[in-house]
């Protein structure tokens, strides 16, 4: 009787141990792993949100002299643009959010455009 006493007190306690380690777990606390975010913002009703967008978006060009004529839409006017190497290729503004790009030698180039706001787009240029 002692015996079958001691396998069971043996048995409950490893079921005991067991289910306080399945609901308690071992492993660290995971919310004092996570780095503190910062919360998002929200717009007011009526804000709109300035993205830079250039259409087209990709291109590729093939041959010194080469041109094409991109469009600006969103952010705000007026806007500032940059090649990044001005030795494969050069920009003439056509309008406040039209220009042209121009290749002048091989290799690729990407062109910056920010806005009045401060907000920033990248134009990547392929020449092969």
């Amino acid at each position: 009787m002692m015996i079958s006493m001691i396998r069971f007190g043996t048995f409950s306690l490893v079921c005991t141990l067991t289910v306080l380690m399945f609901f308690c777990g071992c492993e660290k606390d995971r919310d004092t792993d996570v780095p503190e975010l910062e919360p998002y913002e929200s717009l007011e009703r009526g804000e709109t949100y300035s993205v830079i967008t250039v259409d087209p978006s990709s291109v590729s060009l093939s041959a010194d002299g080469a041109q094409e004529t991109f469009r600006i839409r969103g952010g705000t006017m007026p806007y500032t643009l940059e090649v990044r190497d001005i030795s494969r290729g050069s920009i003439t503004m056509q309008s406040q959010n039209s220009f042209v790009y121009q290749r002048e030698a091989s290799g690729d180039n990407i062109i910056t455009i920010q806005d009045a706001a401060g907000n920033v787009a990248f134009l990547q240029i392929t020449q092969e």
